[in-house]
């Protein structure tokens, strides 16, 4: 694996390409890090019509460590410093716009396991997603080791994930 140096000490390396191939044609670039210094994106995720560069980390952490408190006014809204730019083909030019980062809601999915526990409500993340993320991030672990692409089957439970269906 990787390394990079810090202050002279080599730690392991942070800062992942992963490249998503579907089926269906579309190529999804996703690069993340939580070690690379401002300035400079943490997550840039690109494709063949356009870019988006999103600075910064989750501003819950940060507000629960100043003691906020969630569902309170304002929890997990991102100032518009922190807002991600979507960067897209416009006729024959290019333009950017900056994107609103969602209110974050880490209290919702609590409750939703909560509520998936106790009355086998639908739970926020199905064990099929979970573990199609777990085949995902592994499979990147072993593309990294061998240096090659590594196919996956997502299975039939999990195609239908972000459809009316699912």
């Amino acid at each position: 694996m990787p390394r990079q140096r810090f202050g002279g000490l080599a730690r392991r390396c942070t800062t992942t390409p992963l490249s998503l191939y579907y089926p269906s044609g579309p190529t999804c670039h996703l690069w993340m890090s939580s070690t690379v210094p401002a300035p400079g994106p943490r997550f840039r995720l690109w494709g063949g019509h356009g870019l988006f560069e999103k600075a910064g980390l989750d501003v819950q952490e940060a507000a629960l460590a100043d003691g906020g408190v969630p569902g309170s006014d304002g929890w997990g809204m991102e100032p518009e410093e922190g807002w991600g730019a979507l960067t897209v083909r416009a006729g024959a030019g290019i333009t950017t716009i900056r994107v609103p980062t969602l209110p974050g809601a880490y209290q919702e999915y609590y409750a939703g396991v909560v509520a998936a526990i106790r009355d086998g409500s639908a739970p926020p993340v199905t064990g099929e997603e979970g573990h199609l993320l777990t085949r995902i991030i592994e499979a990147a672990m072993v593309s990294a080791q061998r240096r090659c692409a590594v196919d996956i089957d997502p299975g039939p439970a999990v195609s239908a994930i972000g459809t009316e269906e699912a």
